[in-house]
């Protein structure tokens, strides 16, 4: 293949000059011209100056002269350069700031086509994982078989190998799990006298890795953040649908292309039972009929799945989670389903019993999913959930099959988002590596790429955002004394995380993590059904553990998503956003605390607002009502200030184009966007006030990015604006719009126009869209 690049020029368009044995074109002894000259030059010059080396060895760079007005390092030149680039200056900043900035960003870079929306965040995000995939495409360094780095390898190409998963077609599901689920009626190998509800979901769940009928997971113990406990919640339906999509009449089209989907897979197994098995599976005579049997069976369940699922989900309504013994939810929901036998099979180290604690999200999912299936006959619903735990599995290992299971996946991608490109094989082998070896990715990117100046000065950000918080609350006017005293002891608790954790650069620790592990180079199907088991291993261990969990992240270290864990008192910026254009230690640092410092504000600031006021300074969870820190005066004052900003999103609108083809206008939920909006508006202020706090204690006057003519505050609103460049789909823009109707262009100029900063520093006029008539007040 590599001959394949190596085609030169047989007619070069500049003619070859040959002396003796040396042959040159005539650009390379124009270029070998230029060189002389440009020697002679270097020459000359260090006559000139080669005796004012000692005088010069202790001066400034001239970058660095207080002087001079214009900054000409390379990142005030890069900063300027992408800048401008992204700028739409015919649009006044007073009128649409997110234009003013933001205007050409869908110009330089377009949302590809196999993208539902790209931002700034998700390229910064991308060129992460194209540094890793060049690196995981390297020969392998490690010599020992036990070596993280040889097995992440190992699978990434066995992943990649699809020669091999051309000859299997279908036999993995033929041999490896239907077998292991009873057979298949499909195929005439079902047996519904031997055939179990709860072995078959417990294979599902444990050995295949698969949600079905339930999602297990591990969380923090909301009542003791020290330790870990099982939760429960609904799920079991496609991985592509929307749980309103199988109920409302809106999407008919959406239906019956998820249908056509379930029948050409069952197709596929099926032409594949009949011609790669020994004896055939298989009856073509009654096919057809249960074909049709499979797909119905399979989308009434989800169906039901989903109408039981309907539940608004407030992550702090206390009322949504049920502690409860494993034992009582199995007498609660009627014995249906063996919930004890269920999660001790899947935590089959942990010491799991009947009088096992879990969380369980939405009980009335759980009674409702157990009446339905009651109200129906024995036989039916055997059958009914057989072939629905058929499917998720089905649906679930399609994209780790052949070609033609691909295509059948990426054609009711198409059918669903109108998006016939698709990101290739070795971008989903590379997420697929992620999701199993997420930690060994991570120590090859922290030893490859980050810079050690950017972990070690981020710091000033985080540092400066969170003294400039304690200052605001210190004077906001809404607070009372006792609410203000516990904000500010909280705020000092607060966990600032940046970078990776120190056990990620131990490649010993690395190895050891994944020494049970057995990969196969040349075992695609198998290295995921044993990469599944390890992940049961791992959650087995989690679960035992006790611990904050301080040390843990929730996100990879070359993420570019920064996070925060109530329950952690942490926030916590990744390894893989210190880079530019979000945060490098050579850039103006009016553009590090605009893009980094707001980001870090908005974030900061949620421990000490509405959300934050349910856990107390140690993460613990409190309760909702009057059990927060905040006292009644304060939730009072809080009120007025929060219906101030409730107005201002309150005539909010974006029109989209809906899945049934028509364009409609949806309104902002201002209610859900007003708690958004003020810790957007303070995640900007914060930054603000942050880097003049920093520049004071620097003593320190920024000189300007050359080529915009803009004062350090202006740059660090457009910098704030430009780390939230986007350009969306159809698909993705009616997405975001139906959950909460909120865009970056809303977000950005709602949240610029209500700062009195803002509209000082591009001297905004009275009557200027982006200089709100009411400002409410915030922090």
């Amino acid at each position: 293949m590599t001959e394949e690049f190596k085609q030169f020029d047989k007619a070069p368009i500049i003619p070859i000059v040959t002396f003796n044995r040396w042959s040159f074109g005539l650009r390379e002894v124009i270029l070998a011209v230029i060189a002389g000259i440009l020697l002679v030059m270097c020459l000359t010059f260090a006559g000139l100056f080669g005796n004012t080396n000692e005088k010069l060895a202790n001066v400034p760079s001239a970058s660095a002269i207080v002087g001079k007005r214009y900054c000409t390092d390379l990142g005030c030149l890069k900063t300027a350069t992408r800048a401008v680039s992204l700028m739409n200056k015919s649009v006044d900043p007073c009128e649409n700031f997110y234009q003013f900035a933001c205007g050409n960003y869908k110009k330089v870079i377009p949302v590809l086509p196999n993208q539902g929306g790209r931002n700034v965040i998700k390229d910064l995000r991308e060129v992460n994982e194209d540094r890793i995939i060049d690196v995981m495409e390297q020969p392998i360094s490690a010599l020992h078989d036990y070596a993280a780095e040889r097995k992440l390898k190992k699978f990434f190409t066995s992943c990649n190998d699809m020669y091999s998963r051309e000859k299997q077609r279908g036999l993995p599901i033929l041999t490896s799990i239907i077998p292991a689920l009873g057979g298949w009626k499909l195929l005439g190998t079902w047996d519904p006298a031997t055939w179990d509800l709860n072995s078959a979901v417990k294979k599902v769940q444990s050995d295949f890795w698969v949600d079905a009928l339930y999602a297990p997971r591990i969380a923090m113990d909301r009542s003791d953040g020290e330790k870990r406990i099982i939760s429960l919640a609904a799920a079991g339906t496609g991985k592509y649908m929307q749980p309103w999509w199988y109920t409302s009449t809106y999407y008919s089209k959406v239906k019956e292309d998820y249908k056509k989907f379930i029948r050409r897979v069952g197709s596929l197994i099926l032409r594949d039972a009949a011609t790669l098995l020994d004896p055939p599976q298989g009856n073509a005579t009654e096919s057809e009929g249960l074909l049709e049997e499979f797909v119905n069976d399979t989308f009434t369940m989800e169906s039901q799945i989903a109408s039981l699922d309907q539940l608004g989900y407030d992550a702090w309504d206390d009322e949504l989670y049920t502690k409860m013994s494993l034992g009582a939810l199995t007498t609660e929901t009627n014995n249906v389903i063996d919930w004890t036998g269920q999660l001790s099979y899947l935590f089959n180290t942990a010491g799991i019993s009947a009088s096992t604690k879990i969380d369980v999200t939405n009980m009335e999912y759980f009674t409702g999913l157990s009446e339905y299936l009651s109200s129906l006959p024995q036989l039916e619903m055997k059958r009914m959930l057989h072939n629905y735990l058929i499917w998720r599995v089905l649906e679930s290992y399609v994209q780790e099959m052949s070609w033609e299971y691909i295509h059948a996946n990426r054609e009711i991608y198409v059918d669903l988002f109108g998006r016939a490109q698709f990101l290739g094989v070795y971008r989903y082998c590379f997420y697929l590596s992620e999701f199993y070896m997420g930690d060994a990715l991570g120590h090859l990117y922290i030893t490859q790429f980050l810079s050690k100046e950017n972990k070690d000065t981020a710091h000033e950000i985080s540092d400066n955002i969170r003294l400039a918080l304690q200052s605001q609350i210190s004077k906001t006017p809404w607070m009372d004394e006792p609410t203000r005293q516990y904000a500010l002891e909280k705020l000092q608790l607060l966990d600032l995380k940046i970078g990776f954790p120190d056990w990620l650069a131990n490649q010993g620790e690395i190895d050891d993590m994944y020494s049970s592990l057995i990969v196969n180079a040349s075992d695609f199907f198998g290295n995921v059904i044993r990469m599944n088991q390890f992940r049961r291993a791992f959650w087995n261990a989690d679960l035992r553990r006790r611990g904050t969990g301080h040390e843990e992240w929730t996100h990879a270290v070359y993420e570019t998503t920064a996070s925060f864990s109530m329950l952690w008192n942490e926030v916590a910026v990744p390894a893989g956003l210190l880079q530019f254009p979000i945060y490098d230690a050579s850039q103006p640092h009016s553009s590090s605390f605009g893009s980094l410092g707001s980001i870090m504000g908005m974030f900061v600031h949620r421990f000490v607002d509405e959300w934050g006021k349910f856990t107390d300074k140690n993460g613990q969870i409190i309760g909702s009502g009057p059990g927060t820190w905040w006292s009644n005066s304060t939730v009072n004052n809080y009120k007025v200030v929060k219906q101030c900003v409730k107005e201002a999103y309150s005539n909010l609108t974006r029109t989209v184009l809906h899945p049934d083809d028509q364009w409609r206008e949806v309104k902002v939920n201002a209610s859900y966007a007003a708690s958004s909006g003020i810790a957007w508006v303070n995640g900007v202020k914060l930054a603000l006030l942050a880097y003049h706090d920093w520049s004071a204690a620097k003593s320190l006057d920024e000189r300007l990015v050359p080529g915009l003519d803009m004062t350090y505050d202006q740059m660090l609103f457009l910098a704030h604006a430009q780390t939230a460049c986007e350009v969306e789909d159809r698909w993705t823009a009616y997405m975001s719009a139906v959950y909460d109707g909120m865009d970056a262009e809303l977000n950005v100029n709602t949240a610029l126009g209500q700062l009195e900063e803002f509209s000082r520093a591009f001297q905004c006029k009275k009557q200027a869209k982006m200089n709100h008539a009411k400002k409410c007040q915030y922090y």
